[in-house]
């Protein structure tokens, strides 16, 4: 009966437990997080450049990489060429523009407008 009872308390303790899962890390910012070149402190926030090599997935399921705190699916933080592309094909169509907005760094799709007069 004791036995019962212990697992019964310990089985809704852990269903109320908040974990975190680190690689490389005792101290993860996000839901997972793998630092790469073990380089984080064991408390505190990582730096900068302690966090170059580091990727986390937030409680809200943003990816970030190089950064412990995305701000959308998929941020990526780079001190330079932090994106790369290859196999892109030109499609059928040309009737849209990949624009970068240079204050936020968000990439989108515009749709290009055909004609001139305005």
């Amino acid at each position: 009966m004791k036995q019962r009872i212990l697992f019964i308390v310990g089985f809704l303790v852990s269903c109320h437990v908040y974990s975190q899962v680190g690689i490389n890390t005792q101290n993860p910012q996000g839901i997972f997080h793998v630092d790469a070149k073990k380089n984080n402190p064991i408390t505190g926030l990582p730096t900068g450049s302690q966090l170059d090599d580091d990727v986390v997935i937030s409680t809200d399921g943003q990816l970030g990489i190089g950064t412990n705190t995305p701000t959308t699916k998929l941020h990526v933080k780079a001190p330079s060429n932090p994106l790369r592309l290859e196999g892109l094909v030109n499609g059928q169509t040309t009737d849209s523009l990949l624009t970068v907005d240079t204050s936020t760094g968000i990439v989108r799709i515009r749709k290009l407008v055909q004609g001139g007069g305005g």
